[in-house]
């Protein structure tokens, strides 16, 4: 048995939950504009994988360690049960509270609008309304890493407190195996790509000219190794897809089935709903229809279909 220890969670606290109320905003050079002391030339991306995600792995490895040690005794089971509760209360409370915040929602309306009104003189105020514009972007992403982060520690903490909860509905999206003595054993999915063993040999190349022309009409933001690990990883790390769900549907809806294999359950667009996250709503998609339900505008469809034509269509014959 074991008393829960809070120093993870209080490191964890001060760099993920806490909405900076007054962000630093420079414009000459706007890369100085800080947020949480994490600068835009750090960007929202190093901010995600160079602190925030270590900083999780470690917080779930306690979790993980925590629970092994009190789940063997019923004394040690109140302890976790009545731990997590807590702990799960209090991250819903603080997700909801990035969710309302009007300071998140000013950061995005200035993103895209603010202007100086009533300058001096006009001599580079598009420029500096451009710098301020990138700044307040910057914020808004900032916040909806922090956001990110919070969603995940709270569906863990839900799911381990699920089998506690007498109310609780019954777990869904399992597969189901049957081993050699017809056993069945039902375990939970693992949501990931699967790429045709025939393409593997040109995934590298493949992936590599996708990932530079999706990045290059701004669909993501992500380097070429965070890009290639979503379709190669058995647990990948999500990434921000930054066009709406129904660019995403459209781009695996052409990578399959010649480059990726397409299984029922899960299938490759309840995959992309795990893996690709809509980091401008600060949250995962959750589309109505989880399938390719309906094509993007003219000229999003020609680009990926141009971008799937010079990549699994070169390098796959036939």
């Amino acid at each position: 048995m074991e008393m829960y220890n809070d120093d993870i969670e209080i490191q964890f606290d001060k760099l993920v939950c806490t909405i900076e109320e007054n962000p630093v905003i420079f414009t000459d050079p706007v890369e100085r504009s800080s947020y949480l002391d994490v600068n835009l030339y750090t960007s929202a991306e190093g901010f995600q994988y160079n602190m925030l995600q270590p900083l999780y792995n470690k917080y779930i490895a306690y979790f993980d360690q925590f629970i092994k040690t009190n789940i063997g005794t019923s004394e040690g089971q109140k302890i976790f049960e009545s731990t997590f509760r807590r702990v799960s209360a209090k991250y819903q409370n603080i997700h909801q509270r990035f969710i309302d915040s009007a300071k998140r929602q000013e950061w995005k309306h200035q993103s895209k609008n603010f202007i100086i009104h009533n300058p001096d003189n006009d001599f580079n105020i598009a420029k500096q309304q451009k710098y301020t514009r990138q700044a307040y972007q910057f914020f808004w992403k900032m916040s909806a890493t922090q956001l990110y982060f919070i969603d995940e520690i709270k569906q863990y903490l839900d799911q381990q407190l699920r089998p506690y909860n007498a109310k609780a509905e019954p777990i869904i999206n399992t597969s189901i195996v049957i081993p050699p003595n017809n056993e069945v054993i039902i375990e939970n999915p693992i949501y990931h790509f699967s790429i045709h063993l025939e393409a593997t040999k040109e995934s590298h190349n493949i992936l590599q000219y996708i990932w530079k022309q999706l990045k290059a009409n701004d669909f993501i933001s992500c380097t070429l190794p965070q890009f290639k690990q979503v379709f190669t990883s058995k647990t990948p790390i999500p990434i921000v897809w930054q066009k709406d769900y129904i660019q995403l549907s459209y781009l695996i809806k052409k990578m399959s089935p010649k480059f990726l294999l397409k299984p029922k359950t899960p299938s490759n667009y309840l995959v992309a709903t795990k893996i690709f996250y809509n980091k401008s709503e600060g949250n995962f998609f959750n589309p109505s229809k989880i399938r390719h339900d309906k094509d993007p505008n003219s000229a999003d469809r020609n680009l990926i279909d141009l971008i799937i034509m010079d990549s699994i269509d070169y390098f796959i014959r036939g």
